[in-house]
């Protein structure tokens, strides 16, 4: 665990280094690029054994898949003889094998392209650039990168597309998520974060959606049979532990809630978006497939936390000594989670942890 130990403490550290110039633009951005040279660093150079999917030494598999396409023709490529990988994805992989075909290269670049939307995105609308990496090393997503290689692909591209949402430009952020799809199926959902994001129902309605997600997670199983005939959808369902989540989530958002700026459209968007992570995150216990599906809106919070922690020196009319407070509780609470993760989280393999040099 030392290498996560390590992450978190030069996070720590560079945060306090840059403590002044955080607060100037330049000071952002050289943190922003020093915590992604680390996150991308620690995923790019891991060993290729580290993840599920991976399948370090099969045919099959990403890597093995990966080996595959750099021998095979454009035309094999284009007409589709990979068929359980979508055909962004393929070509993707198809144009890596042209720097190099060997396996690491493929970490490498995924490392580069999942990590860099997050980190620019923390770097551009982030209230506290620490929180938020801390905060995402604490979410379920994180682990995502070592094995499901191209939903965090997709992730990361509709990551990219909230800054066409905040924009206002629909017809930009409908292609982005189209690219997204070329490389996860399930990427055209994220299709809906446009409208929810400005919906007023939402804001006028803020307490009838918290009743709404416990009504969800005690009806899931009927309702996980309803959305399967609907859906023609032959999964069955998983009795996997996602219900601390649940209930962390719910917990996280009712706080939104409570210490929110009604006044911040940005804001309200944010909290849109990761209360169909809530709901996604009710049906994990009976359906692991809805928790991937929240991971495209859970990521937000990564800036809707750091945008509301403010807002308690105005509701508790103090300077600055609650709000630091805050501070240091979520991100104890979610560096402590997040190296639980990654401790037992044995569907991601992401420990013990080794570099691609060690054997």
């Amino acid at each position: 665990m030392a290498i996560y130990y390590s992450l978190y403490i030069l996070l720590i550290l560079g945060a306090v280094l840059q403590k002044g110039l955080l607060k100037s633009e330049k000071g952002t951005r050289n943190y922003c690029v020093f915590a992604f040279i680390l996150i991308a660093g620690l995923l790019a150079f891991r060993h290729p054994s580290m993840g599920v999917d991976l399948k370090y030494g099969e045919t099959s598999g990403y890597l093995g898949t990966y080996q595959a396409i750099a021998k095979s023709s454009w035309d094999k490529v284009l007409h589709l003889d990979f068929k359980n990988y979508e055909r962004g994805y393929v070509i993707f992989c198809k144009l890596i094998s042209y720097i190099s075909r060997d396996e690491q290269c493929l970490l490498i670049v995924c490392a580069l392209v999942s990590i860099f939307p997050l980190s620019y995105l923390i770097c551009k609308y982030s209230e506290n650039c620490l929180l938020s990496f801390v905060i995402y090393l604490g979410l379920p997503v994180f682990l995502t990168n070592y094995s499901a290689m191209r939903q965090v692909i997709a992730i990361a591209i509709t990551a990219f597309s909230y800054i066409f949402i905040r924009n206002k430009k629909p017809v930009l952020f409908i292609l982005t998520v189209l690219l997204a799809s070329a490389f996860h199926s399930s990427a055209i959902l994220f299709l809906v974060a446009y409208v929810l994001y400005y919906s007023g129902l939402m804001k006028r309605y803020r307490i009838a959606s918290i009743l709404i997600l416990p009504l969800v997670f005690l009806f899931r199983n009927p309702l996980f049979g309803i959305l399967s005939k609907l859906l023609k959808d032959n999964a069955v369902p998983d009795n996997n532990s996602a219900v601390t989540l649940f209930i962390v989530f719910t917990a996280v958002y009712i706080f939104t809630i409570i210490y929110s700026n009604k006044d911040d459209v940005h804001e309200e968007g944010l909290k849109n978006l990761f209360w169909l992570a809530c709901v996604c995150q009710a049906f994990g216990g009976v359906y692991s497939i809805a928790i991937r599906v929240g991971y495209y809106f859970m990521i937000y919070l990564v800036l809707l936390l750091p945008k509301t922690v403010p807002n308690i020196n105005l509701k508790a009319n103090d300077d600055n000594n609650t709000e630091t407070v805050f501070y240091i509780i979520i991100m104890i609470c979610f560096a402590v989670f997040g190296l639980y993760s990654i401790r037992n989280g044995t569907w991601a393999m992401s420990y013990p942890y080794s570099f691609f040099w060690q054997v």
